[in-house]
């Protein structure tokens, strides 16, 4: 019975010690595991931020403001055409965030996740439509570009549905590769569609005569003055508007 007694007493603490060894490791697999989640979710909340950073920053004019070329020196497009050679020309609207390059596809879709640098961005980039000549030689060009709440890229071509902001804000210019430049005028504000015959076709413009648009702009424009020229090369700059459906 004695020895009965002890094998048993014996085999209960071998039995125990095992519990508590097994015990011990799932503690420390599980503090492992822990540490593991834990660093993971530091890791993506770091990511998170970066993002939030990035998208913040992206289309934003001074990521590109060191490139921008220099008007009294036809060389200094050839950074931005070495970085890609879609780049066509320079876009400024004085006293606003628009100051950028201005690139263009071979159709309107290649550049609406596609940086000036060519480079995948969800930014995109400002873009001349393919259905213009990439000199600038058209009478009428259309330009297009996100809007962001960042105020990158066009999103502050809204901000001239402001009267105040479209009194203040007039001029700008455009800065071609071949280094012609072209003194810009704000003459008109509009909301329209996307379907609008008469902004996103050239069923207006013949023999280089701008003017039956300018008098279509005139009748729909929220904000209009007088071109200083009788019958000027127009440049559009089309963003959306979240206010109306494909606006």
């Amino acid at each position: 019975m004695r020895c009965s007694e002890r094998r048993k007493t014996t085999a209960n603490s071998n039995g125990l010690h095992t519990l508590v060894r097994l015990a011990n490791a799932g503690n420390r697999i599980l503090s492992v595991l822990t540490i593991v989640v834990m660093s993971i979710g530091c890791l993506y909340c770091f990511y998170c931020l970066y993002d939030d950073y990035r998208q913040s920053q992206a289309g934003l004019p001074s990521i590109m403001a060191k490139l921008k070329p220099d008007v009294e020196d036809p060389l200094s497009f050839n950074q931005l055409i070495a970085m890609n050679p879609d780049v066509i020309a320079w876009l400024t609207i004085d006293k606003t965030h628009i100051d950028q390059p201005v690139v263009q596809g071979d159709d309107d879709m290649e550049y609406l996740n596609k940086g000036a640098d060519g480079k995948p961005s969800l930014s995109g980039a400002i873009f001349l439509s393919s259905l213009d000549q990439s000199d600038f030689s058209d009478p009428y060009n259309i330009l297009y570009g996100h809007h962001m709440d960042n105020h990158g890229m066009f999103g502050d071509v809204t901000e001239f549905l402001d009267q105040k902001y479209f009194d203040e804000h007039k001029t700008g210019s455009l800065l071609t590769k071949d280094f012609k430049k072209y003194d810009l005028e704000v003459f008109a504000v509009l909301q329209t569609d996307a379907m609008d015959p008469d902004v996103y076709s050239m069923c207006l413009v013949s023999d280089g005569n701008t003017r039956p648009l300018i008098d279509s702009l005139r009748e729909c424009a929220k904000y209009f003055r007088e071109p200083s020229e009788e019958s000027p090369k127009i440049i559009s700059l089309s963003t959306c508007n979240s206010a109306k459906t494909d606006g």
